[in-house]
């Protein structure tokens, strides 16, 4: 958040900058807020205090906002991107994952790809 604060060449915020990375950050909390409620009402009384949470924060500068997304995910679960995901899969020790997880998501990937090919053959 900062650094889309400052302009470049900058050092220190002005008041104005200060105040508008408040702001900021008490809309990021009360979005966390509302996206983590939703989520353990939605999901009723599961373990939401012995899990992660993924939450996506939505904002936007001329203030059109959407609903923040919670969702409670699995302790041993992570996230990344797809670019991401592939980079640790590729190195050694990068990701924890079994040999039957990497076969499982390696089949997937090759099934998805085979459908589109099909896809494509059938379009062309």
């Amino acid at each position: 958040m900062l650094p889309a604060l400052r302009r470049e060449g900058e050092e220190a915020l002005t008041a104005d900058q200060l105040e508008l990375a408040l702001a900021l950050a008490a809309e990021a909390a009360r979005q966390v807020s509302r996206a983590v409620l939703d989520a353990v009402l939605e999901n009723g009384e599961a373990c939401w205090q012995h899990t992660r949470w993924l939450v996506t924060l939505d904002y936007e500068r001329h203030n059109r906002q959407k609903h923040p997304l919670g969702r409670m995910m699995g302790l041993n679960s992570s996230v990344a991107t797809l670019d991401a995901l592939a980079e640790l899969i590729a190195v050694p020790d990068g990701m924890p994952a079994s040999d039957t997880e990497l076969v499982k998501l390696a089949a997937a990937c090759h099934l998805r790809l085979a459908e589109r090919m099909s896809q494509r053959v059938v379009d062309e």
